[in-house]
């Protein structure tokens, strides 16, 4: 009987997952937590021309306590545009002031302790570079002509008590048709969406179930291929740029290895 993995077969991506590892995050002064994320509905279109993100995410929070102030975790260059409650009425919200990484919604009610409420978030933004990276000095999220990664920590969407909360969620992700797209969750088989403009050109749309609470939301895109092996009684399948295919096989021996060891 073999087991299965999923690898993401990307030099670069690899490079960036253990810069990761090593750098410190943003400086963070302890702060209560009054909600908790339990479920994400999140549907981002990139612009590989633009090297943007543009995202609605609707989240599930329960309270950990009674309060009426709801505060998430979002990549500073990504602006939020609006913020809805349960009955799609707009709510008051702002960056913080100390620290830009959170946002800060107010409800027009409190929650009381173990009460659920659900906000749906627009926001948009540039995902380029190391500027304003929640791990400082290192691109946790990139978007251009070439491909695109989108990594947990770069907080692409809104987290709450990162990286301490589990969650279930369902990611839909719009990009270029000639992008594959491989990350968290179930995949399912990309959608054809209508062309908009010449300039953009054909577009798809990858939708993946994450049915267990876990921490879900990195992805990687671009012109790549599945390559399934087998190495050490594992089945792995090894998503890589086309002109790397041919080193499928090494990559799935290095993840065969760190499994059974």
């Amino acid at each position: 009987m073999t087991r299965s993995r999923g690898l993401f077969g990307t030099t670069g991506l690899f490079a960036l997952l253990f810069a990761w590892a090593a750098a410190p995050l943003y400086a963070q002064a302890p702060r209560a937590v009054n909600f908790l994320a339990t479920h994400y509905d999140v549907s981002a279109a990139l612009d590989t021309i633009g090297q943007s993100l543009s995202a609605t995410a609707k989240i599930e929070f329960k309270a950990t306590e009674a309060s009426s102030n709801v505060s998430v975790e979002l990549h500073p260059n990504l602006v939020v545009k609006e913020v809805k409650g349960p009955e799609g009425r707009p709510l008051s919200f702002e960056r913080d002031k100390q620290n830009p990484l959170f946002v800060n919604v107010q409800l027009l009610t409190p929650i009381a302790t173990g009460g659920n409420v659900a906000l749906t978030f627009t926001y948009a933004g540039l995902l380029f570079n190391e500027e304003n990276s929640p791990v400082t000095g290192v691109r946790v999220a990139s978007i251009n002509k070439d491909g695109a990664y989108l990594l947990l920590p770069a907080r692409w969407f809104p987290l709450t008590d990162y990286p301490s909360d589990r969650y279930t969620a369902t990611f839909r992700l719009n990009v270029p048709a000639n992008f594959a797209v491989a990350g968290s969750g179930k995949a399912a088989a990309p959608t054809p969406l209508p062309e908009k403009n010449t300039v953009e050109g054909p577009r798809v749309l990858y939708t993946f179930e994450c049915n267990r609470p876990a921490q879900h939301g990195t992805f990687v895109a671009g012109n790549l291929q599945l390559n399934p092996k087998q190495a050490e009684g594992i089945s792995v399948n090894v998503y890589a740029p086309r002109n790397m295919s041919a080193n499928a096989q090494d990559f799935a021996s290095d993840v065969a290895r760190a499994t059974v060891t």
